[in-house]
């Protein structure tokens, strides 16, 4: 089955570690144009601050939030 691909301004549907590939080149050489980034569901998922919309998402594996597990909960 073929990723499902999100845009920024979306909401996040489900907590992960999400791919994030970005469309335009940024000025710093050293800046990949593809990162991983967690996201928490519920959460949108972000414009670049330098390509705006030019960027997608792919769930890379899901993930609750640490705070979730009963053996966190009381850090929060």
């Amino acid at each position: 089955m073929p990723p499902i691909i999100y845009h920024p301004g979306e909401p996040v549907k489900t907590s992960g570690l999400y791919r994030v590939v970005h469309y335009t080149a940024h000025p710093n050489p050293t800046q990949s144009t593809q990162e991983m980034e967690r996201f928490v569901a519920g959460e949108i998922f972000p414009r670049c601050r330098i390509c705006a919309d030019h960027v997608d998402y792919l769930l890379i594996k899901g993930a609750p939030p640490i705070f979730d597990d009963p053996d966190f909960a009381s850090m929060r």
